[in-house]
């Protein structure tokens, strides 16, 4: 990630929040065709197509790129719009489904957060997601089946993927998210709530709608990193809402993210009202930048589950290597034998004589190609953790 990505997304984030303040929206001209390439990249990185005409001007994509590249990035907006304003058909068909068989749910995240946004920007949605109990998922999987969908796989024991052509995806789960059992708890009892009130009962109450987005950012965050959308998601719902926080930070602390939503509001107030930053929150801003939507095999502790991976593969792998005679381990050690397997009987030979002359790791080389992370780049994650106020998993 180059200096120029991070300077462009921190312009693009400046003039999201302008728009979603009602600001003049004066779009900051590009200065090179780097600065271009770099804003369509971020925002197709952090699922922000939509927001195109807020961010970047067409005719400086024209001149640096090309009047054929900037008509792709307008049809592909105009795509972007019109598969969400049928994603979200698609997601009150089936929530009203759903309540005629008297099931209880909640649509979550997706296209329940249209309400927090500007009239003229939207909030697009890859899938549909929807929480329910697991006594009803018998009839959850009927009622979707009658409406053309086909079950596809089960993800985590708790998640329920279906699939309609055109590419609607539905994600069906019966868990509110959560690493211990007591976060497992706290956010099903937002669910109960919902649907004990007098309120529509397929959304959480906008209290619990900023609890849920700010534990869904974090454990998008600790996973694998969380992009820029999710900020602005969280960002909006506590602007345009008069949310009380004497009721949300007890249960953040319940959740033990209460450190990390101050951490994360602090960044908002940075990208999008163009607050100073100190260099901590700079570091964890480009961690985030470097996300993209919903994160990559960049977090500490994926990286971790990388390199105690590969450590098991390596140790099987040397023992194997050092002890084996089969074809197999041979050819690990003398790639030759890949492309010559005839020179098999003869490597036993240079083996002996070789190993006894040099006594060398035959796999020291080898290793170094295979290293998928360093300890430093671990060590570097852990420290964007902290800062982030993040603790270990729980």
């Amino acid at each position: 990630m180059n200096n120029a990505y991070i300077e462009n997304g921190y312009v693009i984030c400046k003039a999201l929040g302008d728009a979603m303040n009602g600001k003049v929206n004066s779009i900051e001209k590009c200065e090179r065709k780097e600065d271009v390439e770099c804003r369509l990249k971020f925002l197709k990185a952090h699922n922000l197509l939509t927001f195109y005409d807020f961010v970047i001007d067409k005719n400086d994509v024209e001149f640096y790129l090309g009047k054929d590249k900037s008509k792709l990035f307008s049809d592909k907006v105009k795509k972007a719009v019109f598969k969400q304003l049928k994603l979200e058909m698609m997601s009150d068909a089936i929530s009203n489904s759903l309540g005629e068989q008297g099931i209880n749910h909640l649509i979550l995240k997706g296209t329940t957060l249209k309400k927090f946004y500007p009239e003229n920007i939207v909030r697009t949605s890859t899938d549909i997601d929807f929480y329910v109990d697991e006594n009803d998922l018998a009839l959850v999987d009927k009622t979707l089946k009658n409406l053309g969908f086909s079950f596809e796989r089960i993800y985590n024991e708790c998640d329920y993927n279906y699939i309609k052509e055109p590419r609607y995806y539905v994600e069906i789960h019966t868990s509110m998210e959560g690493f211990s059992r007591e976060q497992k708890e706290v956010l099903k009892g937002l669910a109960h709530a919902a649907w004990s009130t007098e309120q529509p009962k397929s959304q959480l109450s906008d209290n619990d709608t900023y609890i849920y987005l700010v534990f869904h950012l974090y454990k998008h965050f600790v996973i694998a990193g969380a992009g820029v959308r999710m900020l602005l998601d969280m960002y909006l719902v506590r602007k345009s809402r008069a949310l009380d926080f004497s009721y949300i930070t007890p249960v953040l602390k319940k959740l033990g993210v209460d450190g990390f939503e101050e951490v994360v509001s602090k960044i908002c107030r940075v990208l999008f009202e163009n607050e100073k930053a100190d260099d901590d929150i700079k570091d964890v801003i480009a961690f985030i930048f470097d996300s993209g939507a919903f994160g990559k095999s960049s977090s500490s502790m994926y990286l971790s589950k990388i390199n105690t991976e590969q450590t098991q593969i390596t140790q099987a792998k040397r023992k194997s290597v050092a002890y084996g005679l089969g074809f197999e381990a041979m050819k690990e050690r003398y790639p030759v034998l890949k492309k010559h397997p005839v020179l098999y009987p003869f490597s036993f030979v240079y083996r002996f004589f070789y190993g006894v002359l040099h006594r060398r790791d035959v796999l020291e080389s080898e290793l170094k190609k295979q290293t998928c992370v360093s300890k430093a780049r671990v060590s570097e994650y852990e420290e964007i953790l902290i800062k982030a106020r993040i603790k270990k998993k729980t």
